[in-house]
């Protein structure tokens, strides 16, 4: 029961960031930065959350994710 209790909080605050996320990118379009950029703009929402919420983002299609010469992951947000 605890172990589900944790996995609901979880997807809770994923979708929290997903939410937070499309609201102040999706609908401009053009915004490229670094996971950890993004969770700066959205202090109520985790690094962990904003990650997966933009992986999720990716998946759809809203989102594409380019690596760095670094290899740090950048996710763009598709201009409509």
């Amino acid at each position: 029961m605890i172990a589900e209790s944790v996995h609901e909080e979880a997807a809770e605050a994923v979708a929290q960031a997903r939410a937070e996320l499309l609201q102040l990118f999706g609908s401009m379009g053009g915004v490229t930065a670094r996971a950890e950029d993004f969770s700066r703009v959205l202090p109520r929402c985790s690094l962990a959350a904003v990650c997966e919420a933009l992986e999720a983002l990716v998946e759809e299609g809203s989102v594409e994710v380019a690596s760095l010469s670094d290899g740090a992951a950048v996710y763009h947000f598709v201009r409509h």
